[in-house]
């Protein structure tokens, strides 16, 4: 397996620990990662008066309808954990 040296250790002469090594074999990625990134989900005509479920990237959303346009949020409830998208809007003009 081979190591993917880091050039700062090179240059202080220090080797690198077990835990470093990298297979070769690894695709590199983005330094954040795919989630720090915009991604179309659907149509702005298709989320109408009910909350409508959506997963993208691992995460499930709920996407809603407010009197601003359609909004997002992690479709999980802090307080008891249910889904966001079974639920129903009750203040839609609320800022």
């Amino acid at each position: 397996m081979a190591a993917i040296e880091d050039p700062k250790v090179a240059r202080e002469g220090a080797a690198l620990e077990e835990s470093t090594i990298i297979p070769s074999e690894v695709p590199l990625a983005p330094v954040l990662g795919y989630r720090n990134y915009w991604y179309p989900l659907i149509e702005g005509r298709r989320v109408g008066s009910k909350p409508v479920a959506v997963r993208i990237v691992g995460e499930d959303f709920a996407l809603f309808r407010t009197a601003k346009g359609v909004a997002a949020l992690i479709d999980r409830c802090a307080h008891g954990g249910s889904r966001l998208s079974q639920g129903r809007i009750l203040f839609r003009d609320a800022p």
